[in-house]
């Protein structure tokens, strides 16, 4: 995870991602074919991120290249996926 120290044993169980962009109510994360995939660590990405961004919809790119939604309840906790559908401008973002 950006920005934070994690000891070698956390970091074998913990996704590696960037975020790439914020907006006014979601943030944008790329997952960096780390060990564990963003999709196999939901819950703790919505942890870091109910933390770092409270309140904000997580909206990230796997590992296959698709945008998918991490649904999360009001106070942040996991709840499912749903397909990324709104328009979006990331030709920029690799």
């Amino acid at each position: 995870m950006t920005g934070e120290k994690l000891s070698k044993l956390d970091r074998r169980r913990c996704a590696e991602f960037s975020v790439v962009r914020t907006e006014y109510d979601r943030i944008f994360l790329v997952d960096e074919d780390g060990p564990v995939s963003v999709t196999n660590y939901a819950e703790g990405v919505c942890e870091w991120a109910s933390q770092a961004y409270p309140g904000k919809r997580i909206v990230y790119r796997d590992t296959l290249g698709r945008w998918d939604e991490i649904i999360t309840t009001l106070d942040g906790r996991f709840v499912g996926f749903a397909p990324y559908s709104e328009p979006m401008i990331f030709a920029n973002i690799h």
